[in-house]
C-alpha cells in the first residue's frame, strides 16, 4: 500500500534536503535508520516506497506548483526554531 501523504511530504524534504536522486533515496532508506525514524516508515511494518512511487508524487507535487511553496515554509519553521538545513 501507498504511504499516506504526511510520509510522502517527508520523503519529498528528505530528498531535496540530501539531493538524492529517486534511486538514491530508496537506497537511503534501506541503509539509514535515522531517516526512517523521521519519514515513520518500521522495517517489517511499513513497506519502502519505490523510487517510481516518490518520482510520481514529486511530479505531482510540481505540477501543482506546492513544492517550492511546501519547501519555504518548513524551511521558515525551521529557522524560527534556530535550525538551517543545506540542500546536498
Amino acid at each position: 500500500a501507498p504511504l499516506d501523504p504526511e510520509r510522502m511530504l517527508r520523503l519529498y524534504f528528505v530528498q531535496r534536503w540530501y539531493a538524492l536522486s529517486d534511486e538514491g533515496l530508496e537506497d537511503a532508506l534501506h541503509d539509514m535508520a535515522s531517516l526512517r525514524r523521521f519519514v515513520g516508515i518500521e522495517l517489517g511494518v511499513d513497506a519502502l516506497p519505490r523510487a517510481a512511487e516518490t518520482l510520481e508524487f514529486r511530479r505531482r507535487l510540481e505540477a501543482n506548483r506546492a513544492a517550492g511553496a511546501l519547501l519555504d515554509e518548513v524551511d521558515r519553521h525551521l529557522i524560527g526554531q534556530g535550525l538551517r538545513i543545506q540542500p546536498g
